[in-house]
């Protein structure tokens, strides 16, 4: 069964997440012979597409670069970002689809409270559209200036959206 996997990086992750570049490289290296992959940063505004779906494994490998680690090209929520990945599934065959994210999971569009990041109209729209198109999302938590130094609070709320949309896109 042929898979189909985008990575997904938050753009404005602290810079240690820059450590695991190389681990992140060697697994999208080691995935079978014919694994579509495709490679983007969630920025502010829309996704940075670093490289498109490809068989080219290690085209995919090198597309990947540091992330800043600015707050300024912070996405307003990493779950907009998924939901305006998602349509590029419906160009690739069938067969298994996943996401693969790196992102704290803190949505402040509608402010920093617990109850805005964990009640994230972004968040289950793009739980919506995952299960629509059977892409399921693995979330990797990993932080950024503002959960790394903020409210413990808001970064396990955060968390726990993360897994929200790991659990509910299966």
């Amino acid at each position: 069964d042929l898979l189909s996997i985008a990575v997904l990086i938050q753009e404005d992750l602290a810079s240690g997440f820059n450590n695991q570049l190389d681990d992140i490289r060697a697994l999208i290296r080691g995935l079978p012979k014919g694994t579509r992959v495709m490679t983007a940063y969630l920025r502010a505004g829309s996704p940075q597409i670093t490289q498109r779906f490809t068989e080219d494994l290690e085209s995919a490998a090198k597309s990947l670069r540091i992330v800043t680690g600015s707050g300024s090209g912070a996405p307003r929520s990493p779950y907009d970002g998924v939901s305006d990945v998602l349509p590029r599934f419906d160009s690739v065959p069938v067969g298994r689809r996943a996401i693969l994210l790196f992102s704290d999971g803190l949505d402040t569009t509608n402010g920093l409270n617990l109850a805005s990041v964990t009640q994230s109209y972004d968040l289950d729209q793009a739980i919506l559209q995952a299960q629509k198109r059977s892409v399921a999302v693995y979330a990797c938590y990993a932080p950024t200036g503002l959960t790394n130094s903020g409210s413990s609070v808001l970064s396990l709320g955060a968390q726990g959206a993360l897994q929200k949309l790991s659990d509910e896109t299966g």
